[in-house]
């Protein structure tokens, strides 16, 4: 669950003061109809999960994800967030 400020990045305590509508961000699913997805890679898991999220939600959706530098924008991240 999370809630955003007026940028749209997610704030913590914008959850407890309930002024923005949370939404809820689904990232991975480990478990389907029964059925144990944890020995998929992660991305097919995504493309499962990606399969039974509503298409047209404001309160319901997938996390972003990043294909082929994750490891560039996770270092982006950790300078960016350094310096806040």
């Amino acid at each position: 669950m999370i809630a955003t400020d007026d940028s749209g990045r997610p704030q913590f305590y914008e959850l407890l003061r309930r002024t923005q509508a949370p939404a809820y961000v689904a990232f991975d699913i480990l478990w389907l109809d029964g059925t144990d997805l944890r020995t998929l890679s992660l991305s097919a898991r995504r493309e499962r999960l990606r399969s039974i999220l509503p298409t047209d939600s404001a309160s319901i959706t997938e996390a972003l994800s990043v294909i082929g530098r994750g490891c560039q924008f996770f270092e982006l991240t950790l300078a960016t967030t350094s310096k806040a």
